[in-house]
C-alpha cells in the first residue's frame, strides 16, 4: 500500500471522528442534557465529555494537517507553493486555498473554545457552586446562572455550532478538490 493511500485513509479516520464528535456532542448530548432538571445541572457532564473528548480532537486536527501535506504532495504541491500565490493558477488551488483558509479559522476557533472560554466559563460555573451555600435538606438546588454567565453559555455554544458548519463546508470542500466542480 503506498504512503498516499495510508494518507488519506487517516486523513478520512481523523476527519471521521473528529467531526463525528461535534456531531454528537451538538446533536445528542447537549440536547439530552438540556432536559435534565433542574435548569444548568446537566452542565457537569457536558464538560466531562468535552474534557474527554478534547485530546481525541486535538489529535485529529494534528493528523489532519500531517495527512494534509502528505496528501498535497501527492498531487504534485509543496508548502511553499501554498505561499508562492502560483497554485491560484488552477481551479484545484483556488478551492483548496479556499478549504485551508477555513481549516485556519476552525483551529483558532477551536483553540479559543477549548483554550480560552470554555475553561472561562467552567471557573465561573465552580466559583458560583462554591460561593453558594448548601441547600437546605430535602430542598432542590435550583439556581438560576447569572446573566453574564448565560450569555458565556451562549457565545460558547454559537462558536461549537459555527465550528460544525465551518467543517461541514470543508468536507464539501475536500469533495470537490477530488471529484471537481460539478
Amino acid at each position: 500500500m503506498s504512503l498516499y493511500l495510508i494518507s488519506v485513509y487517516l486523513h478520512i479516520i481523523a476527519a471521521m471522528l473528529w467531526m463525528g464528535g461535534m456531531l454528537f456532542l451538538g446533536l445528542v448530548l447537549v440536547p439530552i442534557v438540556q432536559t435534565i432538571q433542574p435548569p444548568g445541572s446537566g452542565a457537569p457532564i457536558i464538560r466531562a465529555v468535552g474534557r474527554k473528548f478534547r485530546p481525541i480532537a486535538w489529535i485529529c486536527i494534528g493528523t489532519l494537517l500531517v495527512t494534509g501535506v502528505i496528501n498535497l504532495n501527492h498531487w504534485g504541491y509543496t508548502l511553499l507553493d501554498l505561499f508562492s500565490g502560483d497554485i491560484l493558477d488552477t481551479e484545484f488551488g483556488r478551492v483548496l486555498a479556499i478549504k485551508l483558509n477555513v481549516v485556519l479559522v476552525i483551529i483558532v476557533l477551536s483553540a479559543l473554545h477549548d483554550f480560552v472560554l470554555g475553561p472561562r466559563l467552567a471557573r465561573s460555573m465552580e466559583a458560583l457552586r462554591s460561593s453558594s451555600s448548601p441547600p437546605a435538606q430535602g430542598s432542590s438546588p435550583v439556581q438560576s446562572p447569572p446573566a453574564g454567565m448565560a450569555m458565556q453559555r451562549r457565545r460558547l455554544s454559537m462558536l461549537a455550532r459555527l465550528n460544525v458548519l465551518l467543517a461541514l463546508a470543508v468536507l464539501a470542500l475536500a469533495v470537490i478538490l477530488v471529484r471537481g466542480l460539478p
